[in-house]
């Protein structure tokens, strides 16, 4: 369809985030998976996962309630994710596109999907992610870009990341410093930042785990 097509390059799999719903819920907290209209169940069975999107009860209400109350939020940049905005709760962005739109005004930790070079198989650069902001799949791929999601692997860290730096307990690596600092510096340095984004919360960042990942590479 038209307009499913137009959101495919955000779309991911659901199962590639239950290591980290279960790193979640062995930790103690419960997870609620939401979801107005999902394709498919999550396919865990522990007793702290909620598949709130298949849940016969669910209502407006209850879902602006969650939002608004949760410990953290953790989305792909669906919408919904606002109301844990507006209601100040700590924020969780996985496989968002594209990045030059990332969350920059909230206590937010954003980790996009990979884009690769169908040509070369190269992974593109932050000054081409900032070139290439499209908000429709046909735009990249008549771009000769693929977008690859994030491995469950990865989730799972960039979660964990995001807990740890809420309970206080996230040992930052020698690098993890000079890496955010380069990227913001990079970042601001776009001729069109100040279109999208003022002022910076100050636990705004990029995943450290895709940084570390990414490398001085990714700074062209």
């Amino acid at each position: 369809k038209e307009g499913s097509y137009y959101h495919n390059y955000r779309d991911s799999n659901i199962s590639t985030y239950v290591q980290a719903a279960e790193y979640l819920a062995e930790q103690g907290i419960w997870v609620l998976r939401m979801g107005k209209i999902a394709e498919e169940p999550i396919p865990s069975q522990h007793p702290k996962i909620i598949d709130y999107a298949f849940y016969s009860e669910k209502n407006d209400l209850l879902d602006i309630w969650l939002f608004a109350n949760c410990y953290f939020c953790i989305s792909t940049g669906s919408g919904p994710d606002a109301i844990s905005n507006v209601y100040q709760r700590p924020m969780m962005k996985v496989n968002e596109n594209p990045i030059s739109h990332l969350n920059s005004w909230s206590n937010c930790i954003t980790v996009p999907k990979y884009l690769v070079w169908e040509k070369n198989g190269k992974l593109l650069t932050l000054r081409e992610l900032l070139q290439h902001n499209y908000y429709d799949l046909r735009q990249y791929e008549q771009a000769g870009i693929r977008c690859k999601d994030l491995s469950s692997h990865e989730i799972k860290e960039a979660v964990k990341e995001r807990l740890e730096r809420l309970n206080g307990t996230w040992v930052e690596q020698r690098e993890d410093n000079n890496l955010q600092k380069r990227y913001w510096e990079q970042f601001k340095a776009w001729p069109n930042f100040s279109e999208y984004h003022g002022w910076i919360h100050p636990q705004a960042r990029m995943g450290s785990h895709f940084l570390r990942k990414m490398g001085t590479a990714f700074y062209d």
